[in-house]
């Protein structure tokens, strides 16, 4: 049999809120119908998801039995509005997988998944803007955990089970500029797509099968929502701007797990490191400091050498010069190595040092304060000052 694919609608979403709502279509629906008898070929409603996937439902199974549900659009279930897109949205998640349902009513406790009894595994929508959308369950032998279904067949053979829809609908909020009253329309289904099985005429919307209303569990108190329904949530809430990343993140205590400018600033720096086949950064950037601060003392021990003269040490390991001693000990490595010479010359420790040691040195100066160019290993040619 063919399968229909359904094609999303452009909709305006500006008037929606941020954080859908799960709708249990669930409530007495009050008088009953004898109309309500659906006399359908199940053959003639097209089958949606996947043959694989109908192949593993059907597994063991000789004789399917299939139930379906009747739904005239568009229908008012508690003040909500449900038009034909939002038919379309929710039936064609079928082409993406079954869709479960519960034979004991809907599960409301927190965070428990509720069971998988029967499957929605296809169905059609007939009509435009107004018509009706059909809606086709397969139910297995066995549902989940092993439970034997034969009863519940049984009950929908004899026209005792309807169907109560769950979705966290696409809304859209209009208000009504005679009354002021807020008019809600469901226009999409966005997740959670459930149908679950409830007894007759305490279903959901009307239908061929009966007449009913909705109930709604908002978003506060009761509602019901999985750790994925609460990401999608979220997910929807940044794309409309209402919250930020940094405030998600924060509110979750992961905001020191959150990438930042500095992790992708980070990030150039080892892709970069990667072109260049620097296996370790760390390693070699230590290795590269400490060249240039190698270098750096040996620069600076080089112009000592030509201010004041080479290191001597006599017999004992002593040092013999000792205004170039003095100068390394007080000269600030790390400044300006010729304006820290030029500024230690000037004082006055430096000047009574040198006069002290000229005196002494038999006419070979090798403790000036002027700039000084060495003749041979033994003897230092200078000006002294």
């Amino acid at each position: 049999m063919p399968k229909k694919r359904f094609k999303r609608k452009n909709i305006n979403y500006k008037s929606q809120l941020p954080l859908p709502v799960r709708r249990f279509l669930y409530v007495d629906s009050g008088e009953e119908d004898d109309k309500s008898v659906l006399d359908i070929d199940p053959d003639s409603i097209p089958t949606l998801i996947s043959d694989e996937q109908l192949k593993v439902e059907q597994e063991g199974d000789d004789k399917p039995y299939y139930k379906i549900e009747k739904i005239d659009y568009p229908v008012l279930a508690n003040g909500v509005l449900y038009r034909r897109s939002f038919f379309e949205e929710y039936l064609g998640k079928c082409e993406i997988s079954p869709i479960n349902g519960s034979k004991d009513g809907h599960h409301l406790e927190w965070g428990k998944r509720p069971p998988s009894d029967f499957q929605l595994i296809g169905g059609k929508i007939v009509g435009g803007e107004t018509g009706s959308v059909y809606l086709k369950h397969y139910i297995p032998p066995v549902g989940d955990n092993g439970s034997c279904n034969k009863q519940f067949i049984k009950d929908c053979r004899n026209n005792k089970i309807h169907f109560s829809l769950v979705s966290y609908t696409r809304d859209l909020y209009e208000e009504d500029p005679a009354t002021g009253e807020t008019k809600i329309t469901a226009i999409g289904s966005i997740k959670g797509e459930r149908n679950d099985a409830v007894e007759r005429y305490l279903g959901a919307m009307e239908q061929k099968t009966n007449a009913n209303k909705s109930i709604e569990i908002s978003n506060k108190g009761e509602e019901i929502m999985e750790i994925k329904d609460m990401i999608n949530a979220i997910h929807k809430a940044l794309n409309y701007g209402n919250v930020d990343y940094e405030d998600v993140v924060e509110g979750l205590g992961l905001g020191d797990k959150m990438v930042n400018a500095d992790h992708l600033a980070g990030a150039k720096l080892v892709d970069a490191f990667k072109k260049m086949n620097v296996e370790d950064p760390v390693a070699e950037i230590t290795k590269l400091r400490e060249k240039i601060a190698s270098d750096k003392d040996a620069v600076f021990n080089a112009k000592l050498d030509a201010e004041f003269g080479a290191s001597k040490k006599d017999a004992t390991g002593a040092e013999t010069n000792a205004l170039r001693q003095c100068a390394e000990v007080m000269i600030d490595k790390t400044a300006n190595a010729d304006e820290a010479i030029k500024a230690f010359k000037e004082t006055a420790a430096a000047k009574q040092l040198a006069g002290m040691l000229a005196s002494t040195d038999d006419g070979v100066v090798v403790n000036s304060i002027e700039s000084a160019a060495k003749v041979n290993s033994d003897e230092i040619k200078t000006e002294v000052y």
